[in-house]
């Protein structure tokens, strides 16, 4: 965890020499940084031994064909470990961090103001559902990468663009199928009201109280249109504990409805994603693949808390909240490490200079 945090102190310390006027390389040296420590890494992550098995039982076979289904069922990514078969898997991860590391250094500079490009990399660095997460879900982190490019396509109207990016994500992930509505928020011009702000706050809290009942619908429809990721369907008796971390998201995500009524053009859609990203949380108390999908649009927080942060005009009221959001996002990167989930595989980072000689 220590190489981790200090990684990631020099990527955000980088980050702020640009907006602070003190050096205009700064975001791309931290995003750099972080590419270093993508593409150095070896047996980081829950999954990252089993996409390196994988990679050489793709290429052990003899042919594209359906016995590669069989190993990989995401044609798009079978093909990219077939691409990367005479360099090996360790070349492989390191183009899919810079692909990545590219990717969110073009979010960064079209959609978040200069100021705040310390802030984007902190939230993406320290949210541990951003970097490190997708770091061993390299297939979902892929279609990820690509949904924050096709969002230009959502922006400029450009549906024929949006649709075949996505479609190129679904080569990588089947889940990505969930982002092609998405083309229409380029359509909806609509705006936020604060007529609007109880329906949405209520839309969150009915799964909440009528667990069961979500849990019953959405099984109904992953069992029955969803076959692929019926897996995914469990549920617990438990109730949801509503304590004060839960709270804290709420009132978080208020602030951004409140001031998404005064965004509009690529801003309002940021924002829309923002708020149906917020409407899922409640959703994957009762089904774990919501959750999953919810990886797809959590990124864009990284522009919108920003945004949120320069409409602010009270200086102590954007010092707040510039403080609950960056407290918050330590106390779950720390919570992190100490899962039963994560904490054993994430806890000490190695890199390919522990691998074996040989791939």
């Amino acid at each position: 965890m220590i190489v981790v945090i200090a990684i990631n102190c020099l990527a955000v310390f980088f980050a702020w020499l640009e907006s602070a006027g003190i050096f205009k390389q700064g975001l791309k040296l931290a995003l750099f940084t972080v590419f270093i420590f993508l593409a150095m890494r070896y047996n980081y992550g829950n999954d990252y031994m089993g996409y390196y098995e994988m990679f050489h039982d793709i290429n052990n076979l003899n042919a594209l064909g359906f016995d590669l289904q069989d190993i990989s069922k995401e044609l798009g990514w079978a093909t990219l470990n077939r691409i990367f078969a005479p360099f090996g898997f360790f070349a492989m991860v390191a183009f899919l961090a810079a692909f990545s590391c590219i990717i969110l250094y073009r979010f960064i500079k079209n959609y978040v103001p200069r100021e705040y490009y310390w802030f984007a990399i902190f939230f993406y660095v320290f949210q541990p559902y951003n970097m490190l997460v997708f770091s061993t879900a390299m297939r979902q982190a892929v279609s990820i990468s690509i949904f924050l490019l096709a969002i230009d396509f959502i922006v400029k109207k450009q549906p024929i663009r949006y649709l075949i990016a996505i479609f190129i994500a679904t080569l990588f992930h089947r889940s990505a199928y969930f982002l092609f509505p998405f083309v229409l928020l380029g359509y909806f011009n609509w705006k936020i009201s604060y007529a609007q702000i109880l329906p949405i706050l209520v839309l969150f809290l009915v799964p909440i109280f009528f667990l069961k009942e979500t849990f019953a619908t959405l099984s109904f429809i992953l069992t029955n249109y969803l076959d692929t990721y019926k897996g995914y369907v469990n549920f617990s008796d438990s109730t949801v504990d509503i304590g004060i971390g839960f709270l804290i998201i709420v009132a978080i995500n208020l602030v951004i409805i409140n001031y998404a009524r005064k965004q509009e053009n690529q801003n309002g859609i940021l924002f829309k994603i923002a708020i149906i990203s917020f409407l899922m949380v409640p959703l994957s108390f009762s089904i774990s693949m919501i959750g999953r999908l919810n990886f797809y649009l959590q990124p864009v927080s990284m522009a919108v808390y920003p945004i949120v942060f320069k409409n602010i005009n009270r200086k102590e009221m954007k010092l707040l909240y510039c403080g609950i959001l960056c407290a918050f996002t330590l106390l779950q990167f720390f919570l992190f490490f100490r899962s039963d989930v994560w904490g054993l595989s994430f806890g000490q980072y190695h890199t390919i200079l522990s691998a074996p000689v040989v791939e």
